[in-house]
């Protein structure tokens, strides 16, 4: 039986170019480099994680679709397994913004590859660290799975740009779609943002910059939000 992405996978997936040759790197159990190979959507596709337990269950999952052969197995912390000639994209995703910075900047030639990139927390730190490292978000999409809202990015080159707390949670791209996801994933946020701020007003010893820093934040989310929720009148 073909595999079936999850909805999050899925979004992972689609933010590929088809024809791209395409590396998984922290791939667990494999379902994104079988589904690739299953659909013929990529020449070559690698699957890589930092220890053998994951990666043996990839190698099951590719034994069980009958795609051993169309994935090749990369045991390797990050990228240091794979050069820059192998691959056209690379998928990194289910991790922290700070590990995902962390592959990246030991891995400098990524600046000229397409990335599919899922972080799971640290977002706005994420979003600074490739805006002053040469990448930029050309695409951002908005998806649940099991009640959770996921975000996407597709990367490519770029240069810096003067990002706000609330542009890096919600880029431009997802306002010109009027993605249905984006109000409660900025009222997430937000509460998120007035629960930090919160606990700033409470402290005694903290800078005044970084009060100020979290007042414009949720000010910016809020008027996001109210964005979104004229699309819904």
């Amino acid at each position: 039986m073909p595999l079936t992405l999850s909805k999050r996978l899925a979004a992972i997936a689609a933010a590929v170019p088809e024809g791209s040759r395409v590396i998984d790197v922290g791939t667990d159990h494999g379902y994104i480099p079988v589904w690739l190979a299953e659909k013929g959507r990529s020449p070559r596709v690698l699957a890589s994680d930092i220890a053998a337990a994951p990666l043996e269950g990839a190698r099951r999952t590719a034994a069980l679709h009958g795609c051993t052969d169309k994935i090749e197995f990369r045991l390797c912390d990050g990228l240091s397994g794979c050069t820059a000639d192998e691959v056209d994209a690379i998928i990194i995703a289910g991790m922290g913004g700070e590990t995902i910075a962390k592959i990246l900047a030991a891995a400098p030639w990524t600046t000229q590859k397409l990335l599919a990139l899922q972080p799971q927390s640290k977002i706005y730190e994420l979003r600074m660290w490739l805006n002053e490292n040469g990448y930029t978000v050309r695409n951002a999409a908005l998806v649940t799975d099991e009640g959770r809202i996921y975000m996407v990015w597709q990367v490519r080159a770029g240069g810096r740009e003067n990002l706000t707390y609330g542009q890096c949670l919600a880029d431009k791209s997802l306002f010109s779609k009027r993605d249905p996801l984006l109000e409660p994933w900025l009222a997430m946020h937000l509460k998120k943002s007035l629960h930090k701020l919160g606990g700033l007003k409470k402290a005694a010893t903290v800078p005044q910059e970084e009060r100020e820093f979290w007042q414009r934040a949720c000010y910016e989310l809020s008027e996001m939000r109210k964005e979104t929720e004229k699309w819904q009148k």
